[in-house]
């Protein structure tokens, strides 16, 4: 006789303990079986992500973060931190007890809601049963109405790069480093493998990076793949794409061990020296020996269980969850499912949105995103506007010297739904929630931009973002104005572009000075660009700046056209949140930017005036970009 139960969940990670939480608080006889046991041999929950996965990885990222951030980051705030060191033994130590209290909890919430703890191996079998083997080896069988397999994921390993002792690691063993290589290795440029280099390169270590895909992230908005990008590259990651290894091979003895990697790439085969390597290619189903021939669950061919949108496999009763199964190997995601499940089987109506799950990197800073990317809408042929703004802009960023990165939020063109939401930025984990919601929701941009968010926040570039969707992209306004020599739309970086060129600024109408998009125009043809600048003033006819605007205490430079041929004069005098005119400052505009019109029907003696004024604020900024550029003052 075995013992039978009305759940029995296999797994006890965040799909599986959760899944078996919510059952048994949903007042069902619940069970999970775990085979991974501590150093004391008692059942060790939470499964990956919180032993050798989120939280011991978010622990050393937020321990690096702090040291680099003392060592190089405080003094701009005027605090002097001489000699700062860093105690591996320690940090290692916290990111443990960290581990430790978590999985206690879960432990705690098993006892509190009535969960039974199995020790062991499990393996279903046909008609809903599951025989588990301990450590001791002994078998034991059970019966369960319904059955939850939550097994979970384990690391890829690749041929060319076999695992070896501390040497040649894999994602679990990076998190254990006893000291910091000198020279590190990482292979794939995935999620684990950049949040790993950046904790061991913050530390100290020579980091390079590669990875096989000749795209960068590309599961990522191609805008903010390519800013993050340039943001490691800048930190010390030493980024290869298009790069395949081909073998490695361990050299010398003890401490003195290193590995040679052979790689190829479009210009031939390659080899480096490291004193570590760690192997990141990705994961994949812990499948493996947890079906029986007659269980009657089925396998796709990439060795994840079959399930339908509600996570029932081909066995009725029997459900699998989290990174078992399709879809991203995300913690929340499974935890998300084990809910569903856990409703369903109680007879709710439970369903995920499994177009809205939101995924992120937490490098810094933090890249996040959830919906579609830009480059997947194009792809589709869905048309769409997108608004971007970045922290560059934002008060509070300002005050954190966090500016890095930006926020970008793509709509429907028809519809104005919310489609997506791509950030890089400071808390760009935390952020995005608030467009998850509001996709969930079924919110539009406009309803994002008629929020009130509060100031100064972080949030506020979210808000921003979604105001940016209601107007003309920069881009479009350019052509339409027929200017020539801009290259590209980049998200604003004012140290890295300030001495390289002229900036032109775009900022939505009617709302405080916040710069939205920064052009980078080529030094050459900054000359030729004032022209067509001047030419558009005399025909169009551009009303500047005035009042407190025009106060050049408060202008570095100042160059506003406002409104071209997008609104009549007499509906732009009034901004409107679905339709407004179209601010576009050349230089830093100011604080405040007042709401200008084209002035189309003006008589022509204003127009000239006008010309005229255009040409005086043109003046300024070249002297501006004189002093910018650091160019002589006969400089043309």
């Amino acid at each position: 006789m075995f013992e039978q139960y009305q759940v029995l969940v296999i797994g006890s990670g965040p799909a599986g303990y959760v899944a078996a939480i919510r059952c048994a608080q949903l007042g069902m006889k619940t069970a999970c079986v775990e085979k991974w046991l501590d150093h004391k041999g008692a059942v060790k929950l939470g499964g990956t992500c919180l032993n050798v996965g989120c939280i011991p990885s978010k622990a050393l990222l937020d321990s690096s973060h702090k040291y680099i951030e003392a060592k190089k980051d405080l003094a701009v705030h005027g605090i002097s931190a001489n000699d700062v060191a860093i105690d591996i033994e320690k940090m290692l130590g916290r990111k443990n007890k960290i581990v430790k209290k978590l999985t206690m909890g879960i432990a705690g919430l098993f006892k509190a809601n009535g969960v039974e703890r199995i020790e062991g191996s499990a393996r279903l079998l046909a008609n809903k049963q599951v025989e588990v083997r301990n450590a001791a080896g002994e078998k034991a069988l059970y019966s369960a109405e319904h059955v939850i397999i939550a097994a979970g994921s384990v690391p890829v390993e690749i041929p060319p790069a076999p695992l070896l002792d501390d040497i040649v690691v894999d994602s679990s063993g990076a998190l254990s480093m006893s000291s910091v290589p000198q020279r590190l290795g990482v292979i794939g440029a995935g999620v684990i493998g950049l949040e790993l280099g950046s904790v061991w390169s913050r530390l100290g270590a020579e980091v390079t990076v590669l990875e096989a895909l000749d795209e960068f992230l590309p599961a990522a908005d191609i805008d903010i793949a390519r800013e993050a990008k340039k943001v490691l590259k800048k930190q010390g990651l030493d980024i290869r794409l298009s790069t395949r290894v081909t073998a490695t091979t361990v050299n010398g003895e003890g401490d003195g061990r290193t590995v040679t990697v052979e790689y190829s790439d479009a210009e031939g085969s390659h080899s480096m020296a490291f004193d570590r390597l760690i192997v990141c290619v990705g994961r994949r189903p812990a499948s493996e020996q947890i079906l029986a021939a007659d269980s009657g669950v089925n396998l796709d061919e990439r060795g994840f269980i079959f399930v339908n949108e509600q996570c029932q496999t081909d066995v009725r009763d029997v459900y699998a969850i989290g990174d078992i199964v399709r879809g991203p190997m995300l913690a929340h995601k499974g935890s998300e499912e084990g809910v569903m499940v856990a409703e369903r089987i109680a007879g709710k109506k439970t369903q995920i949105n499994y177009d809205n799950i939101p995924a992120v990197i937490y490098t810094h800073p933090e890249i996040a995103w959830v919906g579609k990317t830009e480059q997947l809408l194009q792809a589709e042929g869905h048309a769409y506007t997108v608004g971007s703004f970045p922290f560059a802009a934002s008060g509070r960023a300002l005050a954190a010297n966090e500016t890095i990165g930006q926020v970008k939020i793509i709509a429907d063109a028809n519809t104005d739904r919310v489609l997506g939401c791509h950030i890089i930025g400071p808390s760009a984990a935390d952020l995005v929630q608030q467009v998850v919601i509001a996709i969930e929701f079924g919110a539009s941009s406009e309803d994002l931009a008629l929020t009130v968010f509060s100031h100064p926040t972080l949030s506020e570039a979210v808000h921003e973002a979604a105001l940016a969707v209601q107007g003309p992209t920069s881009c479009a306004v350019l052509k339409k104005m027929g200017l020539d020599g801009v290259e590209t739309l980049k998200p604003f970086d004012l140290e890295y572009y300030a001495f390289q060129g002229t900036e032109l600024m775009v900022s939505r109408t009617g709302y405080t000075g916040d710069l939205g998009y920064e052009l980078w125009i080529d030094p050459a043809n900054a000359e030729a660009l004032w022209d067509q600048l001047f030419a558009v003033g005399r025909n169009y006819g551009i009303r500047p700046m005035g009042g407190e605007a025009l106060d050049l205490a408060r202008i570095e430079a100042g160059f506003l056209l406002a409104g071209v041929d997008f609104l009549p004069a007499d509906e732009a005098i009034r901004p409107d949140r679905t339709r407004s005119p179209f601010e576009l400052g050349l230089g830093w505009l100011v604080d405040q930017l007042a709401n200008r019109a084209v002035l189309h029907d003006a008589p022509l003696a204003k127009k000239n005036d006008l010309v005229r004024e255009v040409g005086r604020l043109g003046e300024i900024v070249r002297d501006q970009y004189r002093r910018l550029a650091k160019l002589p003052e006969d400089h043309p």
